[in-house]
């Protein structure tokens, strides 16, 4: 779950873009210690995240919530990132 929040007056969420992405068929599996690492582009996501950036901050919220094979769901994880208003 990712959303992008405009801070300030009135703390609109900001509207996704999200093209059709068949997820990846079976389960992934992730060996002890290792690390997965990935990109979002943001601007594809936020089609008016710039135009938003030039009058106020924006705020991204993220949370997600692992599920070991054949185990119960790991605690739910999340945090946010300020995005501070571009300076003009």
């Amino acid at each position: 779950m990712l959303i992008a929040v405009r801070a300030g007056a009135g703390n609109a969420i900001l509207s996704e873009d999200l093209p059709v992405d068949d997820p990846i068929i079976g389960d992934v599996q992730i060996i002890k210690n290792q690390k997965l690492q990935g990109t979002i582009d943001l601007e594809k996501r936020f089609p008016d995240l710039i135009h938003t950036l030039e009058k106020a901050d924006v705020i991204l919220f993220w949370s997600y919530q692992l599920t070991p094979i054949e185990k119960s769901s790991l605690p739910r994880q999340g945090g946010w990132l300020l995005i501070p208003k571009l300076h003009q």
